[in-house]
């Protein structure tokens, strides 16, 4: 018995090391991970992963200084907490969410469009504007005029971004298409340039950037019809999901500056155009 009870001791004393000693860490739980509200708190600074679509995000290409639409908005909403922004890494589209998870920046901070395909792995804050996305084609083309399904054959290609909202949407409503990928790191324009020199025969696309193209090449493309094929809510940030206290706490910031109108004032900076950052409604009616 004696001898039981040596060994008992034995295992449990060994139990109780690896629960306070073992790889978990600590006094027998689990080394937390700094959240990125945490950090954001103790370093005074956030860290913001971008990337652009003019001119909503751009980069100046002498000085490398982001601007546009967003991060105007993200600066006045950090400055009025006292926090300072840092644009630190360029990210794409199809890659963000997983660049949150690893810690790379605190949030994507380039109105990422709120998606269903995102919904597990990020938080968002509420949308400062919508954007509505339209086909594309060439201007002598017309096969699709008068329905867009007929784009559902292998007859016809569809200039995509892998990971990209015109990829997802390729996919979605037309499988049977072919698609001209690019890689996820490509630019928007490429995509468009695709169509424009005959590799494809339609692309989505947000209408800002279109009409930015359509300044450098008028009159090589056109929108299929009036109506957006598909919106978008634009938030001010992106964040990994168990980041909701840091999207709260720009949220509160940013509904005081909806009320204020110094939203709609930044963005009237670079555009007037209501058509393509479509103006979120205001909570309450109109007083009379």
């Amino acid at each position: 018995m004696k001898h039981l009870a040596t060994i008992l001791l034995a295992v449990v004393a060994s139990l109780l090391a690896v629960y306070a000693f073992g790889p978990k860490g600590g006094a027998g739980v689990a080394a937390s991970r700094e959240t990125a509200y945490e950090r954001v708190m103790r370093t005074g600074v956030l860290r913001c992963g971008y990337n652009t679509w003019p001119p909503a995000v751009e980069v100046d290409a002498n000085t490398g200084k982001v601007g546009g639409i967003v991060p105007e908005l993200v600066e006045y909403a950090a400055n009025a907490m006292s926090l300072k922004v840092e644009w630190v890494q360029q990210a794409s589209w199809g890659t963000f969410t997983q660049d949150l998870k690893d810690g790379r920046f605190d949030a994507m901070c380039a109105g990422a469009w709120e998606t269903k395909e995102a919904a597990p792995y990020v938080t968002y804050t509420e949308p400062v504007f919508f954007n509505p996305v339209y086909p594309y084609v060439r201007s002598n083309d017309h096969r699709f005029d008068i329905d867009l399904k007929v784009l559902n054959s292998p007859n016809y290609r569809i200039a995509t971004i892998d990971g990209a909202m015109t990829d997802i949407i390729a996919k979605e409503d037309f499988p049977r298409a072919k698609r001209v990928s690019l890689p996820q790191m490509a630019d928007n324009s490429e995509a468009v340039l695709n169509v424009a020199n005959g590799k494809a025969d339609v692309v989505f696309n947000e209408a800002s950037v279109m009409l930015q193209f359509d300044a450098s090449n008028p009159g090589v493309l056109r929108p299929l019809g009036n109506a957006p094929y598909r919106s978008f809510a634009s938030p001010l940030l992106a964040a990994y999901i168990t980041d909701a206290a840091l999207v709260r706490m720009f949220d509160t910031v940013l509904s005081e500056m909806q009320l204020q109108g110094t939203t709609q004032r930044i963005i009237d900076k670079y555009s007037t155009d209501r058509r393509l950052f479509v103006p979120v409604a205001k909570p309450y009616g109109e007083i009379e």
